[in-house]
């Protein structure tokens, strides 16, 4: 059995950690950043570049980090609709697919690469972080 401070103290670990991997824009805490430390110096079309001999691009990756954090915590763990949907930000990354990228073929891949839209993509980011812990 577990106290009520064990809990506490896990939840604010959480929070502190899940800030880290975010944009210091999600939590507006004063911590450093994953996100900001990668994404400072590089500019949209770099973020958006396949580099030869890889598979995917930063922001590939970053849109499959925020997707499997949609899905995870809205439709798995509370019951809810995806904030991809219930948003609209389907339409603002101006991007198609609605799954999240398990398994996308490599044209796919560039494909989502070249066309999302990196600032939205940066805030739907933002509105999946801040969701998650709503729920947590």
């Amino acid at each position: 059995m577990t106290s009520g401070g064990d809990y506490c103290q896990a939840i604010a670990l959480f929070y502190k950690q899940h800030a880290q991997l975010h944009s210091a824009d999600m939590a507006s805490a004063d911590l450093w950043s994953y996100e900001d430390e990668l994404l400072d110096d590089i500019s949209p079309d770099q973020a958006k570049c396949v580099p030869i001999n890889a598979e995917h691009s930063i922001a590939w990756v970053m849109w499959h980090i925020a997707r499997i954090e949609d899905v995870a915590m809205n439709m798995l763990v509370a019951g809810e609709e995806q904030i991809l949907l219930r948003d609209g930000w389907q339409t603002r990354l101006a991007i198609h697919p609605q799954d999240t990228g398990n398994a996308m073929p490599a044209p796919d891949v560039v494909k989502v690469s070249e066309e999302i839209d990196f600032q939205s993509l940066r805030a739907y980011r933002i509105a999946v972080g801040h969701q998650t812990r709503k729920i947590v």
